[in-house]
């Protein structure tokens, strides 16, 4: 009977072990040293060579002709051999998941744990360990704690959660990797290369992509696909292995990404439809298409670099995925891989089997048209009030202007026209102005009283308040030129008004910085102020 790719092809040193070197390099240092732990965990996801690299280190430890500062088995000796073959005495290889009881620790490990080994070590491995129950774990743990000098414990589980604390800080943790599908491919071109097989390089692409990061399945789809060769079929491509790995359509995938950045619903749906004509599994769609999304995130932070991330891709998608990239934003992308994550369990009890993707689809293309909607909404409407500012802004430059050329009503024997004021003037005058601006109307010196001149350029006052509804009635015309008139009669030279609306923080430290109290609002004067502003007193 024909021996499987994957265990025809198991590691058997070192440098078979691939995509673990930060565990591989760790233990050949300890081995050099002779500083070797008396218990190894070895965690991480199936098929990646826990196991593998158990035995590794076991054959290592008691190879008959390795130097010293040599790491790797010779495979050739009576204990490597041995090991290789499973019929070694001093490496004791136990199933948790078949042998959970106490009982069974006692039998294969305690027993036996004293009796020396054949050669330097003896090695115990216990594969899927947390499957032991609570009691063995108990029974393991002084052993575990304190074995002979000549005894190693390597533990490997998928699991390591489930194993009691008191036993994880007993050993020395070394987690495993997931491989790159890069380095997959190039275990499976070795493998395609030593058994003389003819497979594109795409299907073994292909082949490392589906398998997820585990070499085994890897090998073992490897192993299926070399069953369609024949004497009359001695080619394979990627077309003759569509009934052994799930077809995925990446070119679908382009044109359901394309549509999705348009927010074109129909162009989705006829892909959509047409995946299900051509009989593609969309279960199977859904999960490329996650991965597909997964990629343009990947590569829009910078990351298009990393071959791995696009292994078993054409170039012609490649080029499509870069391009849809730049043009979708990242929180479409993120809004994009929710929705096809929701969906995933629908689309397996789905009456109509393609009804939760078409929903997705019509989902996120109306409420990105909705969001754009408002946007454009929101664009216009700053446009507008852009426009409307710089109009009014022209009207009071206009207005500002036109008051350059008149003459304040002031009489000219007590205005001089070129005669700069400053703002310690206008603070010292302002009471006085206040006062005088009694004469024209009631609301201006109520307006004036909680307002504060800032700054004074070219005889252009800026005056300030945190009342917008006084800052808009100084603003009106007649209001703004009586006030100009009064400053200019006080002042003796003709000052313009520029006011400003500042906040209420901004008023209170004026107050302490001039010097003014606040605004006050005599009883007398508050019928007087309503009539000002059309209103009427309340009692």
């Amino acid at each position: 009977m024909s021996q499987t790719l994957y265990r025809k092809y198991r590691p058997q040193i070192f440098a078979d072990v691939i995509g673990q070197n930060h565990i591989k390099i760790t233990l050949q240092n300890e081995i050099i040293s002779e500083q070797v732990a008396h218990a190894y965990l070895f965690t991480g996801p199936r098929g990646i060579g826990k196991t593998s690299l158990a035995r590794i280190l076991a054959k290592s430890l008691n190879c008959e002709t390795k130097k010293e500062k040599e790491t790797e088995p010779c495979n050739t000796c009576h204990s490597c051999v041995a090991i290789t073959q499973g019929n070694s005495f001093d490496i004791i290889e136990i199933d948790a998941a078949t042998h959970t009881q106490v009982d069974k620790v006692r039998d294969n490990i305690i027993e036996n744990i004293n009796f020396p080994p054949h050669g330097k070590y003896k090695v115990f491995i216990i594969d899927e360990v947390h499957m032991l129950s609570t009691a063995a774990f108990n029974a393991l743990l002084k052993t575990l704690e304190e074995p002979p000098t000549f005894v190693v414990f390597i533990l490997c589980t998928t699991e390591a959660y489930k194993l009691p604390e008191t036993i994880i800080s007993r050993c020395q943790r070394f987690d495993f990797k997931k491989v790159s599908a890069e380095l997959i491919t190039g275990k499976l071109k070795k493998i395609v290369a030593e058994e003389k097989l003819n497979i594109h390089n795409n299907v073994l692409a292909t082949i490392a992509l589906r398998s997820g990061g585990f070499i085994r399945d890897a090998e073992s789809l490897l192993g299926q696909i070399t069953s369609i060769i024949t004497p009359d079929k001695k080619e394979i491509t990627l077309a003759d292995v569509e009934a052994i790995i799930p077809r995925s359509d990446f070119l679908a995938l382009a044109n359901l990404a394309a549509a999705l950045i348009d927010k074109n619903a129909k162009a989705g749906l006829e892909t959509i439809n047409q995946l299900v004509a051509d009989g593609v599994d969309l279960e199977r769609f859904n999960l490329d298409a996650l991965d597909y999304f997964r990629k343009m995130i990947l590569i829009k932070l910078g990351l298009k670099n990393q071959s791995e991330n696009i292994a078993g891709l054409s170039e012609e998608v490649v080029n499509k995925l870069i391009e849809q990239a730049e043009k979708i934003e990242i929180n479409f992308l993120i809004k994009i891989l929710d929705k096809l994550i929701s969906i995933q369990n629908a689309l397996k009890d789905a009456e109509i089997p393609q009804l939760p993707l078409e929903i997705a689809v019509v989902e996120l293309c109306e409420e990105e048209k909705e969001i754009e909607k408002q946007k454009n909404k929101e664009i216009k409407g700053n446009e507008e009030n852009k426009v409307n500012a710089e109009t009014q802004n022209k009207n009071e430059d206009i207005e500002v202007g036109s008051r350059l050329h008149l003459e304040p009503t002031c009489s000219k024997e007590n205005t001089s026209i070129s005669k700069n004021i400053t703002l310690e003037q206008i603070k010292s005058a302002w009471q006085e102005i206040i006062k005088a601006s009694q004469n024209v109307n009631h609301s201006l010196p109520l307006i004036l009283k909680a307002s504060y001149p800032l700054t004074i350029t070219n005889n252009l006052l800026e005056i300030g308040s945190e009342f917008d509804i006084h800052i808009q009635k100084l603003k009106s015309n007649t209001c703004l030129n009586n006030a100009e008139q009064i400053f200019s009669q006080v002042l003796n030279s003709f000052v313009r008004l520029k006011p400003i609306t500042f906040s209420h923080e901004k008023a209170e430290e004026l107050k302490q910085e001039f010097n003014l109290s606040a605004p006050e609002l005599p009883p007398a004067d508050i019928e007087e102020i309503a009539k000002s502003f059309g209103g009427k007193v309340i009692e």
